[in-house]
């Protein structure tokens, strides 16, 4: 026994140092920028992202993680600097944080644009993650006057990623019109709802009805779709922040948010990610 207990030892020990000692270290051109990362060749002499990770494209972004074996992993912090549109003598800064395990999101998420010169907040989010899905209470705020770009969102989700409870959607026409959606969710089914606009009083949709959770199919929705309100007489549906709002965090191009979001700076560089789209809203049988 003792015998089999030292050979174990001093085979994880030789593995050990083995992959120690062919780990090699790459500094130079990457992809659209340069990168400096730790690395071993597997048998077909292919590389293997394995240690430190560090990427930029000149001052305008950068990417500071781990790797292990090819995966993303542990924490990683990403950080994009771009022109202001609006003020050439200043920037604006996003900075992400997350954590990987194997490739998958987990624990929390965070999400900040500032304007540089004013120190404004201009987008801010926060989502906490189990493999790869948001869970708990996920948040996303919106205050850029200058692209009358002002919403907020505030949507439970339970461990399976989906709506559960109570969500608020507030936002503002280009008019300065403020508009309120309350969601009530059953296991990712819409059950009730409360559209009114704050600044007349008037209510735009009110709809009780517990026993439609049964008329909702296993299926999450995959796209955007407006429901319960007159498409003619209000064409715009706060659903479609929601929509946007959890497609920042999932799809990696964000092919739907059009000029409300610029996309997520996390998708600037996809190597190591583990791909999962997801909406967390059940679609009718």
């Amino acid at each position: 026994m003792k015998k089999l207990v030292l050979l174990i030892l001093v085979t994880i020990l030789y593995v050990n140092g083995y992959s120690q000692k062919n780990k090699e270290e790459y500094s130079g051109r990457y992809e659209n920028g340069t990168a400096s990362y730790e690395y071993y060749e597997n048998e077909d002499f292919e590389r293997i992202f394995h240690g430190n990770f560090e990427y930029k494209i000149g001052t305008s972004f950068s990417a500071n993680g781990q790797f292990n074996n090819n995966l993303r992993s542990g924490k990683w912090t990403i950080v994009r600097r771009d022109k202001n549109k609006y003020d050439d003598g200043t920037v604006i800064i996003e900075i992400v944080n997350v954590t990987y395990e194997q490739g998958k999101l987990v624990g929390k998420a965070t999400y900040k644009k500032t304007d540089e010169k004013t120190k404004d907040v201009l987008a801010e989010s926060i989502g906490n993650f189990i493999d790869n899905k948001l869970i708990g209470n996920f948040t996303f705020e919106s205050n850029d006057k200058r692209q009358r770009n002002i919403f907020s969102i505030s949507i439970n989700l339970n461990n399976k990623g989906l709506a559960n409870g109570l969500s608020i959607i507030k936002y503002s026409t280009d008019t300065g019109i403020k508009f309120e959606d309350r969601r009530k969710f059953g296991n990712g089914a819409l059950y009730w709802r409360l559209f009114r606009n704050l600044t007349t009083g008037e209510i735009i949709e009110k709809y009780d009805n517990k026993s439609i959770i049964e008329e909702y199919s296993d299926t999450t929705a995959t796209y955007y779709h407006r429901t319960f309100i007159d498409i003619n007489k209000y064409p715009y549906d706060s659903y479609w922040d929601l929509y946007n709002a959890i497609e920042f965090w999932s799809n990696l191009n964000c092919s739907n948010c059009g000029n409300m979001y610029s996309y997520n700076p996390l998708y600037v560089l996809n190597k190591g990610i583990i791909k999962n789209k997801f909406f967390p809203v059940k679609k009718k049988k």
